[in-house]
């Protein structure tokens, strides 16, 4: 808290400053506590609680800027100077951005034709199998179909239903109509040889693990799979991004077994050598894509609506 005359006038300087520079910045003053620290000296850890007001301790180097007797702390920002403001990103954004992001991701991976995200390809299969006597039985239908009985898994092994487990369900349904328009936006793309098909399913997968990331930060029910892994990993108090990726991995098996079985031993329809490669990193990305989104975001809620969740 800035109370003395002397120091008010420092943090004015330092506005001054900042702002003729056109950094963006959010410095946070306090006293001088320790007299080896000069101006513009990179520290790792000279006060931690400095460094844990941004939930990035010691993450990157801080800045002190000496004026008058005055230090101030400023996290350097290697893209745009000195910067330590996170930008607020609404939760329900969020949640829209997510499910946007996720249908597309899985519609690129699809036309890719390498294998479907393991997450999704149980129902995929699904999908392709019924189909073949209910034309109108859609991508879509199926994810929310399967999502509804992974729901009644979940409610199993953790004893509980709450209506949030219902909430999730409609945004499957949601999910699934998106999806399914994905689908219809990406089949009016032309077809290609093998590059193209790459860059579909790279393209693909990245947005998935964005999705993903982003429907984690959200309060709003997310999809069914999402919300499998969040409560029984914290139903089993385990690392969220260590389940997933183990949960990816069991969803893989359950796939080929699928596929083995609708259409024949050895038979693979929907389970690749892209589904595979994806069930390995997909965990990974996820956690990459959420460290970036929480180094540059706080997310916020814009609407008073969580208590409803």
């Amino acid at each position: 808290m800035i109370s003395s005359l002397s120091e008010r006038i420092g943090y004015m300087w330092l506005h001054y400053t900042m702002n003729a520079h056109k950094f963006q910045w959010d410095a946070r003053f306090f006293p001088e506590t320790n007299e080896r620290v000069s101006g513009n000296q990179p520290v790792s850890a000279l006060d931690k609680t400095v460094f844990l007001r941004y939930n990035d301790p010691i993450s990157f180097p801080c800045f002190y800027i000496k004026h008058g007797g005055l230090f101030f702390c400023v996290k350097r920002n290697q893209k745009k100077g000195f910067s330590m403001k996170k930008r607020t990103f609404y939760a329900e954004l969020a949640y829209i951005l997510g499910l946007l992001i996720l249908a597309l991701g899985t519609a690129l991976m699809e036309r890719a034709d390498f294998g479907m995200s393991m997450v999704v390809a149980p129902a995929y299969i699904l999908h392709l199998k019924i189909s073949q006597f209910l034309p109108f039985f859609s991508f879509g239908m199926a994810e929310y179909t399967f999502q509804a009985v992974l729901l009644l898994a979940m409610m199993i092994v953790l004893r509980q239903a709450r209506l949030t487990y219902l909430f999730s369900f409609v945004t499957a349904v949601i999910y699934g109509f998106t999806l399914d328009g994905c689908m219809a936006l990406i089949g009016l793309l032309p077809g290609g040889g093998m590059v193209l098909r790459v860059v579909f399913y790279f393209a693909g997968m990245l947005l998935c693990s964005l999705g993903v990331s982003l429907l984690f930060h959200t309060y709003i029910a997310p999809e069914a799979y999402e919300l499998f892994v969040k409560e029984v990993s914290a139903k089993t108090k385990t690392d969220i991004h260590k389940f997933k990726t183990g949960y990816d991995i069991v969803s893989c098996l359950v796939s080929v077994l699928l596929s083995f079985l609708f259409f024949g031993f050895l038979h693979f329809e929907g389970v690749k050598l892209g589904t595979v490669f994806c069930a390995l990193i997909n965990g990974f990305i996820i956690s990459l894509c959420a460290k970036f989104l929480e180094a540059h975001f706080s997310f916020a809620d814009r609407f008073p609506l969580r208590k409803y969740f």
